[in-house]
Parts: C-alpha cells; sequence; structure tokens
C-alpha cells in the first residue's frame, strides 16, 4: 500500500490518499490467490485485467510515473475481466488504477 498527502506552499495539507499496488514477479504466481492478473504484460497498448470479485461498469485512469493523469474512463465486464486498448501512447511504464487497486502496466513498441 502507498499512500500520499500533499502539502500547498501555504502550508495547507490535503486529505490522504491510499492506493494498493499488487506487483507480480513470475508465472508461478499466476496460480495464486492473486486479484489481479494483467495479460500480456508488458503489451503493445492491448491487454486484458482480470479482478477477482470485480464486474460491471468501473471508472479507471491511467498515471504515467510522475502521478500526472494520463486518461482516464470507463470500462465494463459482464466478469472479471476487463479489456483496454492504449495503442495510441507511447512505450513506457505506466499505471492503472480501477476500483482503487493500483496496477502497474508496460507498454513496449
Amino acid at each position: 500500500m502507498v499512500c500520499v498527502q500533499e502539502t500547498n506552499s501555504s502550508g495547507c495539507v490535503g486529505e490522504e490518499v491510499c492506493l494498493h499496488i499488487n506487483v507480480s514477479l513470475g508465472l508461478e504466481e499466476l496460480f495464486g490467490d492473486n486479484e489481479i492478473i494483467v495479460f500480456p504484460n508488458p503489451n503493445r497498448g492491448e491487454f486484458s485485467c482480470t479482478i477477482t470479485e470485480l464486474v460491471g461498469l468501473q471508472d479507471w485512469v491511467l498515471l504515467d510515473l510522475n502521478g500526472s493523469e494520463i486518461a482516464r474512463g470507463k470500462v465494463h465486464s459482464s466478469t472479471n475481466t476487463f479489456k483496454f486498448n492504449f495503442t495510441e501512447l507511447s512505450a513506457g511504464q505506466y499505471i492503472l488504477v480501477i476500483d482503487k487497486k493500483a496496477i502497474p502496466i508496460l507498454l513496449e513498441n
């Protein structure tokens, strides 16, 4: 879990925001109790994301590694697998946030 809290130049403190980050490290983890699976990852912008016990219409936000918002939208699935298409983006590392979960995405050319 990663938590951040912003403070502006006047010393005003904002609300703390926490995100759960789940990073898979190897193939053996695909058969564990992971609640998030991205495939393929790395990818060329088209990928699916399976999130245990999450169905229906969901809001998502795509961030770069500096935390800047790249895109946002809604995605729907009647199963727990959501499809994404970011083929217009440059190769690099991104964070997809859906249902308060931060999912690392690696786009290749």
